[in-house]
């Protein structure tokens, strides 16, 4: 799979339809886990990919014009 390198060095998949680049805000204990609450820094959004959804019970397309 194909990637580049997002401007905090987070590895960006290609072909993503929406990235959002975060630095890290705040670690809270959860018990078990940490829950890790990040701050965004930068989003971007590739109007020429469609989304995929799930409604009653099919996937279906959302086509952007």
């Amino acid at each position: 799979m194909q990637w580049t390198r997002g401007e905090a060095g987070a590895p960006i998949l290609a072909e993503s339809l929406t990235v959002f680049e975060c630095k890290r805000f705040a670690v809270y204990d959860g018990g078990d886990h940490h829950i890790l609450v990040g701050r965004v820094v930068k989003a971007s959004f590739d109007s020429s990919l469609d989304p995929l959804l799930f409604f009653r019970g099919r996937y279906r397309r959302l086509h952007f014009d």
